[in-house]
């Protein structure tokens, strides 16, 4: 990772530990503590997750990430 003042495992934990109020909720969290590779998005769940390798930045694969998290949840809610 190009980004030195990122905290993408921080991050996925964060998400990861938020997952246990989501599923007391009825929704899907994150399955494993294990942060997924970089460039593996989590598209499929109630709490979505991305890591990319690159800079401090908003780029078109993070807007792709972004609409794939849109388009799956407003397709199946």
């Amino acid at each position: 990772m190009d980004d030195t003042w990122v905290d993408s495992r921080g991050d996925y934990l964060s998400a990861y530990h938020a997952s246990e109020v989501y599923r007391l909720l009825g929704k899907k969290g994150l399955a494993s503590e294990e942060s997924p590779e970089v460039g593996e998005a989590i598209i499929k769940s109630d709490i979505g997750y991305h890591n990319r390798k690159a800079g401090h930045s908003i780029n078109p694969y993070d807007w792709e990430r972004f609409m794939g998290f849109a388009d799956y949840h407003s397709k199946n809610n």
